[in-house]
């Protein structure tokens, strides 16, 4: 019966601590089209963390992400704040988004909170193609930590100009040069 007991004890200590030592969130920030959306406040726990923030672009975006920690050094996540392309998802629960990564910083402790910018280079220029895209911050938190820490941020799109609005652009400049050599030539005519 003791035997029991300590192995049932042994059992519990062990999916508390695992429990404890990992923590995974996944969140579908939905589309963005030229706005701003906010991360949800994640609270980070002792031990390995991974946030995900998956969201999708309906047009060509300029991408930008921005992730902030604050709190004691002592207490900061240690990791890499990513951004990756969304190609498919791990079939076993959490299930998380997998895909390559475009842009990568570190998230560092330091005296007055953590702070991380990504902002898209793909190989066709600064803006990705419409399709479906995540964030990760990933990384640990000292198991001495004495406070969870607020993970806050958000993903920003920007669409690129559309073929039509160059082509007005290009159609205003050509009928200012117009209107003004017009203008030269009839002030010429009226001097001569």
């Amino acid at each position: 019966m003791r035997k029991q007991l300590l192995l049932c004890a042994a059992l519990t200590a062990l999916a508390v601590g695992s429990a404890w030592s990992a923590t995974v969130n996944v969140t579908n920030l939905g589309p963005i089209l030229n706005d701003s959306v906010s991360f949800p406040s994640i609270f980070t726990t002792p031990g390995t963390n991974a946030d995900y923030f998956e969201f999708s672009l309906p047009h060509e975006e300029f991408v930008s992400a921005s992730l902030s920690i604050s709190g004691p050094i002592g207490d900061q996540l240690k990791g890499v704040f990513d951004l990756m392309q969304w190609t498919s998802t791990d079939p076993l629960p959490p299930f998380i988004p997998m895909g390559p990564l475009l842009e990568s910083a570190l998230l560092t402790p330091h005296a007055g909170g953590e702070t991380a910018v990504l902002g898209t280079e793909s190989p066709q220029g600064d803006f990705l193609r419409p399709g479906e895209y995540f964030a990760v911050a990933d990384g640990v938190v000292p198991a001495g930590a004495r406070i969870n820490l607020s993970l806050s941020g958000n993903a920003t799109g920007m669409a690129a100009p559309e073929l039509s609005t160059w082509m007005m652009l290009a159609t205003g400049f050509a009928l200012l040069t117009l209107a003004g050599r017009r203008r030269r030539t009839s002030r010429a005519a009226v001097g001569d």
